[in-house]
C-alpha cells in the first residue's frame, strides 16, 4: 500500500506544481495583454492595491502565493496592533497588516534596500496608509552594517545577508553594505512599544 501512497502524493504534487505554473502562466499573458499599473488583492475582506512592477510581479500578486501566511498574520493582528514587517521588501505583508491594526495601530517596516523602499513608499501612498514608518536597514544579531545579497528583481524577496569570511566570492554588482540594528536597539532609541507581531 505504501508504493501506491507515495505515488498517488506524488501524482498531487505533480498536479498542483502544474496548476500553479499553469496559473502563473495565464496571469503573465493577462499581464502583456492589459499592462496594468495596479493590482488590487482581497484577502479576509481586507482589499490592498499594489503597483505592478512587472509580468511576474503581476503573476504573483494575482497567484497570491502567500494568501494562508497573511490570513494568519492578520489573525494574529487586532486593531491597536503595533507589526513588525522584518524585511518588509516592496510592502506585501505592509499593506494587509496596515489595513488591519487600523489608524491607531502601527507598523514598523524594515527593507535595506533602497529600490525596495522606493517602490514600498509607492504603495503606502496608492493605499493612504499613514500608520507605517519606513526604516532603510536590516535587523540582525549587531548594530552596525552588513553584507547583503540583492536579486536582480526587486519584488522576488529573494535578498540575504552574506558570511562575512565569504566575501572574496561576492559579486559586487548583487552585494551591498547595508545598516543592521537589532530590534531592542532601535526599540530603545525610537521609543517605540514593543510589537504585538513580528514576521
Amino acid at each position: 500500500a505504501l508504493p501506491i501512497c507515495t505515488g498517488i502524493l506524488r501524482m498531487v504534487s505533480r498536479s498542483k506544481h502544474f496548476y500553479e505554473e499553469w496559473n502563473r502562466s495565464r496571469y503573465f499573458l493577462e499581464y502583456q495583454e492589459a499592462k496594468p499599473e495596479n493590482l488590487a488583492v482581497k484577502i479576509d475582506g481586507a482589499v490592498v492595491r499594489f503597483r505592478v512592477l512587472s509580468g511576474s510581479h503581476y503573476a504573483s500578486l494575482r497567484a497570491v502565493n502567500d494568501r494562508k501566511l497573511v490570513h494568519f498574520v492578520l489573525q494574529c493582528l487586532s486593531p491597536g496592533d503595533v507589526f513588525w514587517d522584518v524585511g518588509g521588501n516592496v510592502g506585501y505583508f505592509t499593506m494587509f497588516a496596515a489595513s488591519e491594526v487600523g489608524a491607531n495601530g502601527h507598523v514598523c517596516v524594515f527593507e535595506p534596500l533602497n529600490s525596495a523602499v522606493s517602490v514600498l513608499k509607492k504603495n503606502l501612498e496608492l493605499n493612504e496608509f499613514h500608520n507605517v514608518k519606513v526604516l532603510p536597514l536590516a535587523l540582525s544579531n549587531h548594530v552596525g552594517t552588513r553584507w547583503f545579497q540583492q536579486q536582480e528583481e526587486t519584488e522576488s524577496g529573494a535578498h540575504k545577508f552574506l558570511i562575512e569570511e565569504n566575501r572574496s566570492g561576492f559579486q559586487e554588482d548583487v552585494a551591498i553594505l547595508v545598516n543592521v540594528s537589532t530590534g531592542d536597539h532601535w526599540r530603545s532609541i525610537a521609543g517605540e512599544r514593543v510589537p504585538n507581531v513580528v514576521k
